[in-house]
């Protein structure tokens, strides 16, 4: 939560989180401080380059406030998908964000999901991961980072046996934990 509010508060100076990447690109490879093996990236520089002059002109945000509901929410695909190795927005029960939210309580007006799979090691490495947006064209995770009209967030993060971590962030306009 202290790297989402951190962006939403100053995306600008944020984007300086993004320029340490820019050397460590080979081609469409990375290889990330601390990590053993390069990671292959569907468009390389080119993609944190678009993510540094999007948060550039990105104007700040109000802050999120953690719910506990939410991040029960979160944690259920989590768990959900360490067992299965799945991946995506859909539990292998067939629940989708906004029915493993109601289970928890009850959001109000607007809700969004954001999934990032890999190998990272901080909360900033989600984070950025999520604002780069790497292979996603709309860069929809980045525009939910964003969204105006939220309020409150629910994180939980795991292991995955195919991508070895994941994490999960919901966010509302509104929310009541039951």
């Amino acid at each position: 939560m202290t790297e989402l509010n951190a962006v939403r508060a100053n995306p600008s100076p944020y984007a300086a989180n993004l320029y340490e990447l820019l050397p460590l690109f080979h081609g469409t490879l990375i290889k990330k401080p601390g990590m053993m093996v390069s990671i292959r990236t569907n468009e390389g520089a080119p993609a944190v380059r678009e993510a540094i002059n999007a948060l550039q002109r990105q104007a700040p945000l109000s802050g999120l406030m953690l719910s506990s509901g939410m991040s029960a929410a979160a944690a259920d695909l989590v768990n959900d998908q360490r067992q299965t190795g799945n991946m995506g927005h859909t539990g292998s029960d067939g629940s989708s964000p906004g029915s493993r939210l109601n289970a928890h309580g009850s959001w109000q007006m607007s809700y969004s999901e954001n999934v990032d799979y890999g190998p990272f090691l901080t909360g900033r490495d989600v984070v950025v991961d999520l604002l780069v947006d790497d292979g996603v064209p709309d860069r929809g995770h980045r525009h939910n980072i964003f969204d105006a009209n939220a309020h409150v967030v629910g994180i939980a993060c795991g292991p995955h046996p195919k991508l070895r971590s994941m994490c999960v962030i919901d966010q509302a306009y509104g929310y009541a934990t039951r």
